[in-house]
Protein backbone atom coordinates (compact mmCIF):
# COMPACT_ATOMS: atom_id res chain seq x y z
CA UNK A 1 0.00 0.00 0.00
CA UNK A 2 1.32 3.43 -0.92
CA UNK A 3 0.73 5.38 2.26
CA UNK A 4 1.99 8.70 0.93
CA UNK A 5 -0.96 9.17 -1.35
CA UNK A 6 -3.35 8.77 1.58
CA UNK A 7 -2.01 11.75 3.49
CA UNK A 8 -4.78 14.12 2.49
CA UNK A 9 -5.48 17.11 4.68
CA UNK A 10 -9.18 16.37 5.05
CA UNK A 11 -11.24 14.94 7.87
CA UNK A 12 -14.17 13.54 5.88
CA UNK A 13 -14.21 11.69 2.60
CA UNK A 14 -17.23 11.11 0.37
CA UNK A 15 -16.33 8.01 -1.61
CA UNK A 16 -17.53 7.60 -5.22
CA UNK A 17 -20.06 4.93 -4.27
CA UNK A 18 -23.81 5.36 -4.49
CA UNK A 19 -26.34 2.84 -3.23
CA UNK A 20 -30.10 2.64 -3.74
CA UNK A 21 -31.78 4.34 -0.77
CA UNK A 22 -35.09 2.55 -1.37
CA UNK A 23 -33.43 -0.88 -1.28
CA UNK A 24 -31.42 0.00 1.83
CA UNK A 25 -34.64 1.07 3.52
CA UNK A 26 -36.43 -2.08 2.36
CA UNK A 27 -33.89 -4.31 4.06
CA UNK A 28 -33.92 -2.16 7.19
CA UNK A 29 -37.71 -2.19 7.42
CA UNK A 30 -37.71 -5.96 7.02
CA UNK A 31 -35.29 -6.28 9.92
CA UNK A 32 -37.42 -4.00 12.08
CA UNK A 33 -40.51 -6.09 11.37
CA UNK A 34 -38.80 -9.35 12.30
CA UNK A 35 -36.12 -8.33 14.78
CA UNK A 36 -37.19 -4.92 16.08
CA UNK A 37 -37.22 -6.05 19.71
CA UNK A 38 -33.47 -6.69 19.50
CA UNK A 39 -32.88 -2.96 19.09
CA UNK A 40 -34.05 -2.59 22.69
CA UNK A 41 -31.52 -5.20 23.84
CA UNK A 42 -28.67 -3.07 22.50
CA UNK A 43 -29.99 0.37 23.39
CA UNK A 44 -27.71 3.02 24.90
CA UNK A 45 -29.85 6.00 25.80
CA UNK A 46 -31.07 7.56 22.57
CA UNK A 47 -29.14 5.33 20.21
CA UNK A 48 -29.18 1.60 19.58
CA UNK A 49 -27.49 -0.96 17.37
CA UNK A 50 -28.05 -4.31 15.72
CA UNK A 51 -25.19 -6.60 14.60
CA UNK A 52 -25.19 -7.76 10.98
CA UNK A 53 -21.69 -9.22 11.19
CA UNK A 54 -19.88 -9.59 14.50
CA UNK A 55 -17.57 -11.58 16.71
CA UNK A 56 -19.33 -14.80 17.59
CA UNK A 57 -18.46 -14.46 21.26
CA UNK A 58 -20.61 -11.33 21.42
CA UNK A 59 -23.71 -12.41 19.50
CA UNK A 60 -23.59 -16.20 19.38
CA UNK A 61 -27.38 -16.54 19.39
CA UNK A 62 -27.60 -14.57 16.14
CA UNK A 63 -24.82 -16.44 14.38
CA UNK A 64 -25.28 -18.53 11.26
CA UNK A 65 -23.30 -21.76 11.24
CA UNK A 66 -20.09 -22.51 13.10
CA UNK A 67 -16.87 -22.81 11.12
CA UNK A 68 -14.50 -21.44 13.73
CA UNK A 69 -14.27 -18.01 12.10
CA UNK A 70 -13.67 -15.01 14.36
CA UNK A 71 -16.38 -12.96 12.63
CA UNK A 72 -19.60 -14.32 11.24
CA UNK A 73 -22.63 -12.92 9.45
CA UNK A 74 -25.73 -12.91 11.63
CA UNK A 75 -29.20 -14.13 10.75
CA UNK A 76 -30.20 -10.53 10.18
CA UNK A 77 -27.70 -10.09 7.35
CA UNK A 78 -28.68 -13.44 5.85
CA UNK A 79 -32.21 -12.02 5.46
CA UNK A 80 -31.03 -8.74 3.90
CA UNK A 81 -30.13 -9.27 0.21
CA UNK A 82 -29.32 -5.65 -0.61
CA UNK A 83 -27.12 -5.17 2.44
CA UNK A 84 -25.20 -8.22 1.22
CA UNK A 85 -24.75 -6.62 -2.21
CA UNK A 86 -23.48 -3.42 -0.62
CA UNK A 87 -20.86 -5.34 1.33
CA UNK A 88 -19.81 -7.38 -1.70
CA UNK A 89 -19.32 -4.21 -3.74
CA UNK A 90 -16.73 -2.89 -1.27
CA UNK A 91 -14.25 -5.61 -2.25
CA UNK A 92 -12.59 -5.53 1.18
CA UNK A 93 -12.06 -7.89 4.08
CA UNK A 94 -14.92 -7.04 6.42
CA UNK A 95 -14.86 -7.52 10.18
CA UNK A 96 -17.91 -5.95 11.85
CA UNK A 97 -21.10 -4.56 10.32
CA UNK A 98 -23.80 -2.82 12.35
CA UNK A 99 -27.06 -0.97 11.99
CA UNK A 100 -27.02 2.15 14.16
CA UNK A 101 -30.21 4.03 14.98
CA UNK A 102 -30.32 7.51 16.52
CA UNK A 103 -33.59 8.70 18.02
CA UNK A 104 -34.81 12.28 17.45
CA UNK A 105 -32.93 15.05 19.26
CA UNK A 106 -29.90 12.96 20.11
CA UNK A 107 -26.16 13.04 19.59
CA UNK A 108 -23.56 10.40 20.29
CA UNK A 109 -19.84 10.01 19.88
CA UNK A 110 -19.60 6.96 17.64
CA UNK A 111 -18.06 3.76 18.94
CA UNK A 112 -14.35 3.89 18.22
CA UNK A 113 -12.54 1.40 16.04
CA UNK A 114 -9.08 0.76 17.42
CA UNK A 115 -6.57 2.53 15.18
CA UNK A 116 -9.19 3.04 12.48
CA UNK A 117 -6.89 4.75 10.01
CA UNK A 118 -5.57 3.92 6.59
CA UNK A 119 -2.07 3.99 8.04
CA UNK A 120 -2.83 0.95 10.23
CA UNK A 121 -4.81 -0.77 7.48
CA UNK A 122 -8.25 -0.29 9.07
CA UNK A 123 -11.20 1.90 8.15
CA UNK A 124 -14.83 2.47 9.07
CA UNK A 125 -17.37 3.31 6.38
CA UNK A 126 -20.75 4.93 6.91
CA UNK A 127 -23.75 4.38 4.64
CA UNK A 128 -26.78 6.49 5.63
CA UNK A 129 -30.07 4.62 5.26
CA UNK A 130 -32.64 7.00 6.74
CA UNK A 131 -31.87 10.65 7.46
CA UNK A 132 -33.47 14.06 7.82
CA UNK A 133 -32.30 17.61 7.22
CA UNK A 134 -30.95 17.84 10.78
CA UNK A 135 -28.95 14.61 10.75
CA UNK A 136 -25.23 15.37 10.62
CA UNK A 137 -21.83 13.85 11.14
CA UNK A 138 -19.12 15.91 12.79
CA UNK A 139 -15.35 15.45 13.06
CA UNK A 140 -12.58 17.91 13.89
CA UNK A 141 -15.10 20.78 14.03
CA UNK A 142 -16.33 20.08 10.50
CA UNK A 143 -19.92 19.03 9.99
CA UNK A 144 -21.39 17.20 7.02
CA UNK A 145 -24.96 16.53 5.99
CA UNK A 146 -25.38 12.95 4.88
CA UNK A 147 -27.75 11.73 2.17
CA UNK A 148 -29.20 8.22 2.13
CA UNK A 149 -27.20 5.94 -0.16
CA UNK A 150 -23.87 7.78 0.13
CA UNK A 151 -20.69 6.22 1.51
CA UNK A 152 -18.47 8.22 3.86
CA UNK A 153 -15.14 7.67 5.59
CA UNK A 154 -13.75 9.81 8.41
CA UNK A 155 -10.19 10.09 9.72
CA UNK A 156 -11.27 10.05 13.36
CA UNK A 157 -14.13 8.86 15.52
CA UNK A 158 -17.03 11.14 14.53
CA UNK A 159 -20.04 12.41 16.41
CA UNK A 160 -23.44 11.61 14.95
CA UNK A 161 -26.04 14.32 15.57
CA UNK A 162 -29.76 13.92 14.94
CA UNK A 163 -31.65 17.08 15.85
CA UNK A 164 -34.58 16.18 13.59
CA UNK A 165 -37.96 14.80 14.65
CA UNK A 166 -37.46 11.37 13.03
CA UNK A 167 -35.05 8.49 13.56
CA UNK A 168 -31.76 8.38 11.68
CA UNK A 169 -30.27 5.03 10.63
CA UNK A 170 -26.79 4.18 9.35
CA UNK A 171 -24.99 1.08 8.15
CA UNK A 172 -21.44 1.05 9.53
CA UNK A 173 -18.82 -1.26 8.09
CA UNK A 174 -15.40 -1.96 9.61
CA UNK A 175 -12.96 -3.09 6.92
CA UNK A 176 -9.34 -3.83 6.18
CA UNK A 177 -7.98 -1.38 3.63
CA UNK A 178 -7.61 -3.04 0.22
CA UNK A 179 -6.23 -1.92 -3.12
CA UNK A 180 -9.83 -1.49 -4.31
CA UNK A 181 -10.59 0.87 -1.42
CA UNK A 182 -7.38 2.75 -2.14
CA UNK A 183 -8.58 3.36 -5.70
CA UNK A 184 -11.96 4.62 -4.43
CA UNK A 185 -10.16 6.91 -2.02
CA UNK A 186 -8.13 8.44 -4.83
CA UNK A 187 -11.28 8.98 -6.91
CA UNK A 188 -13.34 10.46 -4.09
CA UNK A 189 -15.55 13.41 -4.87
CA UNK A 190 -14.31 16.90 -4.09
CA UNK A 191 -15.18 17.62 -0.49
CA UNK A 192 -18.56 19.34 -0.23
CA UNK A 193 -18.89 22.82 1.25
CA UNK A 194 -20.24 20.96 4.24
CA UNK A 195 -22.29 23.69 5.86
CA UNK A 196 -23.95 24.66 2.58
CA UNK A 197 -24.47 21.32 0.91
CA UNK A 198 -27.98 20.57 -0.38
CA UNK A 199 -29.77 17.78 1.41
CA UNK A 200 -32.35 15.34 0.10
CA UNK A 201 -34.61 14.35 2.97
CA UNK A 202 -35.62 10.69 3.02
CA UNK A 203 -36.92 10.72 6.59
CA UNK A 204 -39.25 8.11 7.98
CA UNK A 205 -40.58 7.70 11.46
Amino acid sequence: MNRLKLQKNKTMHLLPLKFEAALLQRDFNNIVRNWGNYFNMYAYGKWSQLPLRAMISKFHFLATGDDGALYRNTKLLAQSPYFQKVLESLDCEISEVRLLRWEPFSDKKELSLAEATFFTGNARLYVPIITNSLTKISAFNKTGRMVAGECWLTKCTPEIINQGSTNAVFLTVDVKVSSALNILFDKEEVEKPLNKAPFNSIARS
